[in-house]
C-alpha cells in the first residue's frame, strides 16, 4: 500500500530566484554600464575627395598624382564608386600606407579598378596621441559599415566562349539583415549555392 506523500512542504523548502554561492556576499556586485544609445545618422563622417587617381589588384592599392602619406592615415577607409554601376560605392579600411603613391586595404575592392578612378577618404577622429577614437562607446568600424550594409553582392556567369562569372553589387533599399541578403543572393541562378 502506498502512502500519500504531501510534497508541499519540500516543495517551500525550495529556494526562488538568483543563485547565491557560499562567500557570494563578499564579492561586489559589478553593474553593467549601460552605453548611451548613439544614433549613427547624427555622427557626421563626410568624406573628402582625394588627391590623383587610384588603381588596384586585389588588396593593393597604386596611386598616380596621389599625396597618400599625408591624406591617409592607418585605420582611415577609401570610398570608390564602382565603375560597373555607378550608384554602389565601397569602402575599405586602410592597413598600411606604404608611400605617397601605395598602400595596402584589409580587403580588396570588389572589383580590380583596372582603369584609374577618383576616390574619397572617410578621416577617422583620433586623440592627441594619434589613436582612433571612438564616438559615445560605439567603434567607428561599426559606423562605417552600417553604411556599407545594404549592398548585395552576387556572381552572375558572363556569357561567351571562355564563359565564367562576374561579381555584382547592388544597392538594396530599406533595412535588411545579413540573412536577408544571403536569402537574395542564393535566389540568383548562378549562386545558388552560397549557402552551402
Amino acid at each position: 500500500m502506498v502512502k500519500d506523500v504531501d510534497d508541499s512542504k519540500s516543495y517551500k523548502k525550495v529556494k526562488k530566484g538568483k543563485l547565491t554561492f557560499k562567500g557570494g556576499e563578499e564579492i561586489a556586485k559589478k553593474k553593467k554600464k549601460s552605453k548611451s544609445k548613439v544614433n549613427l545618422k547624427d555622427i557626421n563622417l563626410m568624406p573628402i575627395p582625394g588627391s590623383g587617381r587610384i588603381s588596384s589588384t586585389g588588396s593593393s592599392v597604386m596611386g598616380m598624382e596621389s599625396h597618400f602619406s599625408k591624406e591617409v592615415k592607418e585605420g582611415d577607409w577609401l570610398l570608390i564608386r564602382n565603375q560597373a554601376r555607378q550608384e554602389v560605392e565601397e569602402m575599405k579600411k586602410v592597413k598600411r600606407v606604404m608611400s605617397d603613391i601605395s598602400l595596402i586595404l584589409e580587403d580588396g575592392f570588389g572589383v580590380d579598378l583596372v582603369t584609374p578612378a577618383t576616390y574619397k577618404i572617410i578621416n577617422v577622429p583620433r586623440d592627441d596621441q594619434g589613436r582612433v577614437k571612438d564616438v559615445g562607446g560605439v567603434c567607428l568600424d561599426d559606423l562605417v559599415k552600417e553604411r556599407q550594409k545594404n549592398i548585395l553582392t552576387y556572381r552572375e556567369r558572363v556569357g561567351g566562349a571562355f564563359g565564367g562569372y562576374r561579381i555584382k553589387a547592388v544597392a538594396v533599399e530599406g533595412e535588411t539583415t545579413k540573412e536577408d541578403l544571403l536569402d537574395m543572393r542564393s535566389k540568383k541562378k548562378s549562386d545558388r549555392y552560397c549557402m552551402i
